[in-house]
């Protein structure tokens, strides 16, 4: 399905953290209002200001449905069934270490949860809130977001973990490959101190970063993938054979990967074949 979507950067600061403010017209077509999304992990969290609402299932087996006006979703370790009604208007995509400088520590409550945003950000978010919704100016809306994402910065003055952005970095720039006990060594750090470093701003332990950045390149593979080879996307990105890239693929999304490519991805499309 081709849609309009853009992606709009930040300035240079807020560029550390947040990867870019994006808008599309999918949910504004007639035909895809009320439809019900599979949405998988990718590696993102997502600040999304809607006019309508958003009804989101984890699946997990709960059944527990959410219904959400304008939230963060956090980090996703699990599939879940989204359904939009009315429009996603603009929403900030954060890094996987970008959201920690804005907010309280203590990442994990975050994570597979949607948040209300004053519940998070407090009573000045929905201020920003209301200034979207009046602004018609696209670029407008986008300047708005970096004001009130620089003025937060600098109030709530978080010192960056330098140690947690390199080690992240470092997984991230190596899909998911290093070994958690190497990157320890490497920066001098004890396995304890890694581990309490990425719940604290992250939410998930290092071992499971590192999968969810592997599955997120892998899934990019097949979504750009003119002709898809498991067998080789599996291998291509560290898994020790197709049996372990399935077993991981059901751990994340619940489908295998035949299931996976066969199901509508629409939603999610610009996320896995960007460049």
């Amino acid at each position: 399905m081709i849609y309009e979507y853009q992606e709009f950067k930040l300035n240079s600061v807020l560029s550390r953290y947040i990867d870019c403010v994006w808008t599309e017209s999918y949910t504004k077509r007639p035909e895809n209002k009320g439809r019900t999304y599979l949405v998988v992990p990718d590696n993102t969290v997502e600040l999304i200001f809607t006019s309508g609402t958003l009804e989101r299932q984890i699946k997990d087996g709960s059944g527990n449905i959410e219904v959400l006006g304008s939230h963060l979703s956090g980090l996703k370790t699990i599939a879940q069934d989204v359904k939009v009604n009315g429009e996603m208007g603009i929403s900030v995509r954060f890094k996987p270490n970008g959201l920690y400088p804005f907010i309280k520590p203590g990442l994990k409550e975050t994570v597979n949860q949607s948040i209300p945003i004053e519940d998070l950000f407090g009573k000045d978010m929905l201020e920003l809130e209301s200034k979207l919704f009046e602004t018609q100016c696209l670029l407008n809306r986008v300047r708005l977001i970096e004001t009130y994402f620089m003025k937060r910065l600098l109030t709530l003055n978080r010192q960056a973990d330098a140690t947690f952005d390199y080690l992240i970095n470092r997984i991230v720039d190596g899909r998911g490959a290093h070994r958690i006990l190497d990157l320890a060594e490497e920066t001098g750090v004890t396995i304890k101190t890694f581990e309490r470093k990425f719940m604290q701003n992250l939410g998930v332990s290092p071992k499971q970063c590192g999968q969810l950045i592997r599955l997120f390149h892998t899934l990019k593979a097949t979504n750009k993938a003119s002709q898809v080879n498991l067998t080789s996307i599996a291998h291509d990105n560290g898994f020790y054979d197709q049996m372990h890239f399935i077993k991981e693929m059901k751990k994340f999304t619940r489908l295998t990967p035949g299931e996976y490519l066969k199901a509508p991805r629409d939603l999610q499309m610009p996320i896995f074949t960007r460049n």
